[in-house]
């Protein structure tokens, strides 16, 4: 109960807001016990003071006989008792004798210089007592002695007395409702703006404080959402940088997974026609079999040392591209387009396959224009070795929308659809004997998508009504209208 206590703001301000009225309402109480019957005594002795002033100046130089009168008519109005004393001290006339009341037991004397003395009797009755000096017509030195019971304060003390458990009571309920009521107002928006901070801890900075308040709540709250707001966007901004670092160490291990992937492929490209060479140099030094003929197995092994310097260029070429740093200028695609056609004039010729050519004047892209010829170049060879002899290879160039799309589509042939995604990767052929009839290094199409992208382009290879389609498309950043 007490942890509970210790844990809850709002408890905590009952029980300190409860015991705070209720030490008031104590005191009040006492303060009112203590001072009714002091008050109301001190103002009964004015008004009988007073009272007896008026008595003195009615009965001033009258004899002693007509007096009575007058006396019980302002012990009937004042409720209390009068004598008159001469010189000597003694009672001359009092209206105690008559009506008996509380003088019997009592002894009054009057002192030289108005003052009055009371002794109480056996009845230990509290009594107030005023004297007035008096001058009849018997002589000076008489006194006027006005007396009166304080049974009146006693009742009102008894009263109060009476009822104090009732008025603690009370207190205690009106305490206990109003520091409720007054706990609750007060720590609720305290309550609603902790359950915020928790959220905000818990990094949930969607939440927020709805405290519509002037006070320092209210700042407080507008101050929370604050936070929450630069927190929020600085925890977005930390999550776009992890996101931008997760996605430059995704890209570089993907680098390197393609790195080790064609620095293993290439070994395995150099290490074949290395062992076709040594093979067929070590029979011609031994003369076994048909490699006796040396003349014919020496011109095999130039050739195979031919696509062997192919692919050694091809690996340069490859480097120089992803280290080296390319110009960019402007570069007329219909006249790189052009000169590749031209590059490979002898070699559809000798295949006997038929080019159409569709090219737009005007497509323009940012790039170094001998890469772009080469990209192009590769992608027109790779249609005529792999287009069958009389079939017709179809070149196109043209603008669609902000972008320049250069295409070689070559019929007569498909590729598996699963194959199509693979053909821009180095030493990738769709031939799994990875025969090398075509005389191809496997670099080709890797060089011309490595050379596209490098300049902010994209390339694919689809299949058609007709045969296969490869297209390039250069953006809009680099090809300005």
């Amino acid at each position: 109960m007490i942890g509970k206590i210790r844990k809850s703001l709002t408890a905590k301000m009952c029980l300190v807001t409860m015991l705070w009225m209720a030490v008031a309402c104590l005191l009040t109480y006492g303060l009112i016990a203590w001072a009714v019957p002091v008050t109301y005594s001190a103002g009964r002795s004015e008004a009988l003071s007073a009272a007896a002033e008026a008595l003195v100046e009615e009965l001033d130089g009258e004899s002693l006989e007509n007096c009575a009168a007058a006396l019980y008519r302002f012990a009937g109005r004042q409720g209390a008792e009068v004598s008159i004393v001469d010189p000597a001290g003694e009672t001359c006339l009092s209206t105690s004798e008559e009506d008996g009341s509380s003088g019997a037991g009592t002894v009054v004397t009057a002192e030289p210089g108005g003052e009055a003395v009371v002794e109480a009797g056996p009845d230990e009755s509290v009594m107030q007592a005023v004297s007035v000096p008096l001058r009849l017509r018997e002589g000076e030195g008489y006194y006027i002695l006005v007396f009166s019971g304080v049974q009146t304060v006693n009742q009102v003390s008894e009263a109060v007395g009476r009822v104090w458990p009732y008025i603690l009571a009370a207190v205690l309920l009106a305490g206990t409702c109003s520091s409720a009521f007054y706990a609750l107002f007060i720590t609720r928006p305290v309550v609603r703006l902790t359950a915020v901070s928790r959220k905000l801890a818990s990094l949930q900075f969607d939440w927020r404080a709805e405290e519509g308040r002037a006070d320092e709540l209210g700042t407080l709250a507008g101050n929370l959402n604050e936070l929450a707001g630069r927190l929020s966007d600085s925890m977005e901004a930390l999550r776009a940088a992890n996101r931008r670092l997760q996605a430059d160490i995704d890209r570089e291990k993907e680098r390197e997974r393609q790195r080790t992937a064609f620095f293993s492929a290439a070994s395995h490209e150099l290490k074949t026609p290395l062992t076709v060479i040594k093979g067929q140099l070590s029979g011609m030094l031994d003369g076994v079999g048909v490699y006796a003929d040396r003349e014919k197995y020496l011109g095999r092994s130039l050739q195979v040392v031919g696509r062997m310097e192919t692919l050694v260029q091809e690996l340069l070429a490859v480097s120089k591209l992803e280290t080296g740093e390319w110009p960019r200028r402007k570069a007329d695609l219909r006249a790189v387009v052009t000169e590749s056609l031209a590059g490979c004039g002898e070699l559809f010729a000798q295949r006997e396959i038929r080019v159409r050519t569709e090219l737009q004047e005007g497509c323009s892209a940012e790039g170094d224009p001998g890469l772009l010829g080469k990209a192009m170049g590769n992608l027109l060879t790779n249609a005529a070795l792999h287009s069958p002899e009389g079939a017709e290879v179809r070149v196109t160039l043209c603008r669609a929308g902000d972008e320049a799309v250069f295409a070689v589509e070559n019929t007569g042939v498909h590729l598996p659809p699963e194959t199509l995604p693979h053909l821009f990767e180095p030493f990738y052929r769709v031939d799994r004997s990875r025969s090398r009839r075509t005389g191809g290094s496997g670099l080709g199409l890797y060089l011309t998508g490595t050379i596209v992208r490098r300049f902010g382009g994209d390339c694919r290879m689809e299949n058609t009504a007709d045969g296969v389609r490869a297209e390039i498309r250069f953006p809009s950043a680099q090809n300005p209208p």
